[in-house]
Order: structure tokens, then sequence, then C-alpha cells
């Protein structure tokens, strides 16, 4: 240790001109930072830049965690694709016309008015009941279970199917 005798040199006298206690919290400190110079000088952070035999730099973070979502995160997307795509193609075909067109594809009502030659109520009366279908298909616990409620609304919601 650096100057070790001479800083404790330099405490003892200290602590011959003052009182007890303000000795102790002295020395107290001083071990504090004693131990921070052995112990966490050592400690590495994950963010910090090492550098591998060839010179490249590199980090632990990247190594250890990526952006990109886990496996399971792709598997629940995944599941969850395959259950409103089997909602989408079990509603009537006037009902998933107008959600597709809204949730989808992203346009107003006038637009889908327009591309339907539907009335603008009409389009968010079909809205409102594809989505209550959809809502109902896809609160029921497995895809098969979601067919069916889409195609028999009338067991999950009060609101009546309607065909184009």
């Amino acid at each position: 240790m650096r100057g070790g005798k001479a800083k404790t040199n330099a405490m003892d006298a200290m602590c011959r001109t003052r009182s007890q206690p303000s000795c102790f919290a002295l020395h107290e400190a001083s071990n504090q930072r004693r131990w921070w110079n052995r112990h966490k000088r050592r400690e590495l952070t994950i963010d910090a830049e090492h550098e591998n035999d060839e010179g490249e730099t590199f980090s632990l973070a990247d190594a250890l965690a990526t952006s990109e979502a886990s496996p399971f995160d792709c598997a629940v997307r995944a599941e969850v694709r395959e259950r409103v795509a089997a909602a989408l193609s079990a509603l009537p075909e006037a009902f998933r016309k107008v959600v597709v067109l809204r949730e989808i594809e992203g346009c107003g009502y006038e637009e889908i008015a327009e591309i339907l030659q539907l009335n603008v109520g009409t389009v968010k009366s079909r809205l409102t009941r594809g989505r209550a279908c959809l809502r109902a298909a896809l609160s029921q616990s497995g895809p098969a279970q979601s067919q069916a409620a889409v195609q028999n609304p009338a067991t999950t919601t009060a609101l009546p199917t309607v065909t184009a």
C-alpha cells in the first residue's frame, strides 16, 4: 500500500490532538476508503469497453443483451397473429371488409364509405359490430372456439350478424 505508514502516522497525530469520537470517525472513514480501493475498484461494469487479443473493443452488455425479441416473444406474437387472422377470416364479409380497412389499412370513415360505396353511418355500425364480434372471438380460450364465436355471435354478444 502506498504511503500507508505515513497516512497512519498522520492520523495518529491528529487523534492525539482531537477527542476520541472524532478519532473513531476518522479511522472509520479511512477503513471504508481502504475497503473500496481493495474490492470495488476491481469490479467490472457491464457497459465498460474491453479489448480482446486482436485489439477489437467490445462491451459485455452488447454480448448479453440484444434489441431483438426473445424466442418466447416471437412465439407469443406468432400465436396472437394466428388467432387474429383466424378470427378475421371467420367474420362475416361485410364486417371483415370494414374492420380490415379501418384497423389494418388505417382508412378513415369517409374513405371506407367511398371504397365500399356505403353510407358513413353504415360503415360506423359495421365497424362497431365487427369489432364486437372480433373481441368476442379473441376473448375465447382457443382458436377453434373463437371461430365458433364469430360464426355465432348471438351466443357471446347481443349483437346480431348482418350479411351484405
